[in-house]
């Protein structure tokens, strides 16, 4: 007789169509695959406008009233500007304005009875949802807002009680799980040193969805700019970012613009004005698709017309966006940084970077446009396509169904 299978509640900032970003994407492809694997699953987001309401057959959307989310930035950022003036804070920030969404999730919690609470760090959501009964609780450690201190991130210092408090806060909801997951070995190492964490841990990679991939219709980037469609693209994930490297963009692209006359861009995220506008006076704003955010499946229809995707990211614990490329058969040329090397084998689906090497980042795209090495991406092409399949396969799922197993026996 087969085991009745335990009820699986699964906490989100957000999740398509309307939210995306790693964390977001990370947890509504665990939900629809644990969905397809026939268990009783449920996805509630705590950053989205509470306006929303349910969605499906399976997702609530929450998230705090505009007004509440603005006071709460403005009483966060007085308060880190009074502690440390000149700095920029932001984690503190963000799980202030996640308490009202998480604390509303608690109602279709309670309802639905999970077996299994699965909830992020992104946004400690934990500290309102807490446990409501027997239920077993995993902590996903996709951020960790110890990692945001180096001054290549952004462009002012960042403040370092800002990010302790935000720390502490994490530590704190760390009290009330029963096991902790990183969905690399990078970022496992680096949790248990910041939080001290000394109780289970796991490492199981960030799923995909594969009949979501496998269902995607490429959209041709290059009929959108209206140039041939034989036109290699380029995908670059969230350009406007400044962690993502988006004050490297402007000359990444001017240079390899100007060595590949053909070459196209596709750029995924909100758009940065000041890029947008150097983009525009060189001319090459009319080889750049910038749409802004798009939907979720858009955007992946997007990549899946691109030849190759190129991210210049100063940090990285689990690169949602190379693993999705991959999938969708581009090679990745990246810097080594975080967990990165966790999705690119270096030389085989694509190339780690020393970082910061903006030169030999844009000689490894050049290499691999260039039309004497058409087989060469042709190969890694296929090695990314393989790769990815192997990363997300059925046994980190089955990894997850062990540490289920686990929880519930009490082991």
């Amino acid at each position: 007789m087969e085991k009745t299978k335990p009820r699986i509640a699964i906490i989100s900032p957000s999740c398509p169509p309307l939210g995306g970003g790693g964390v977001s994407s990370a947890h509504f492809n665990l939900a629809l695959t644990l969905k397809e694997k026939g268990y009783p699953v449920i996805l509630a987001t705590f950053g989205d406008q509470s306006s929303h309401g349910n969605d499906g057959d399976f997702i609530y959307r929450f998230g705090p009233p505009r007004f509440l989310k603005k006071l709460l930035n403005s009483l966060s950022a007085r308060f880190f500007r009074w502690k440390e003036p000149g700095t920029l804070s932001y984690q503190t920030r963000d799980i202030f304005s996640s308490q009202w969404g998480a604390w509303r999730c608690r109602r279709i919690l309670k309802a639905f009875k999970p077996d299994i609470l699965i909830f992020p760090d992104h946004g400690c959501p934990g500290l309102s949802i807490g446990k409501m009964g027997q239920e077993k609780t995993i902590f996903i450690c996709h951020h960790n807002p110890a990692r945001f201190t180096s001054p290549l991130l952004f462009q002012m210092p960042l403040s370092s009680q800002d990010i302790k408090f935000a720390v502490r806060l994490e530590k704190r909801s760390l009290k009330k799980i029963d096991c902790a997951i990183c969905p690399s070995s990078y970022m496992a190492n680096f949790f248990k040193e910041s939080h001290d964490y000394q109780g289970p841990l796991h490492v199981v990679p960030n799923l995909l969805n594969s009949k979501l991939l496998e269902n995607i219709v490429a959209v041709s980037v290059a009929e959108k700019l209206g140039m041939p469609t034989d036109s290699p693209v380029i995908y670059i994930p969230s350009g406007g970012s400044s962690v993502k490297g988006g004050r490297y963009l402007f000359e990444i692209i001017r240079r390899i613009a100007h060595a590949n006359s053909a070459c196209l861009f596709y750029i995924s995220g909100g758009q940065n004005v000041v890029t947008w506008h150097e983009l525009q006076i060189s001319g090459l704003d009319r080889r750049v698709f910038w749409p802004g955010h798009a939907d979720y499946a858009t955007n992946l229809a997007y990549i899946a017309s691109c030849t190759l995707c190129v991210s210049p990211t100063l940090a990285e614990s689990f690169g949602m966006a190379l693993l999705e490329a991959n999938y969708l058969g581009l090679p990745a040329i990246a810097f080594d940084v975080g967990g990165n090397i966790e999705i690119i084998q270096n030389e085989r689906n694509g190339y780690l970077i020393p970082l910061l090497d903006i030169d030999l980042l844009i000689e490894k795209t050049l290499f691999l446009l260039h039309s004497q090495n058409a087989a060469l991406l042709r190969r890694m092409s296929m090695n990314s396509l393989d790769s990815a399949r192997a990363l997300v396969s059925n046994a980190s799922v089955e990894s997850y169904e062990r540490i289920f197993e686990k929880l519930i026996q009490g082991n």
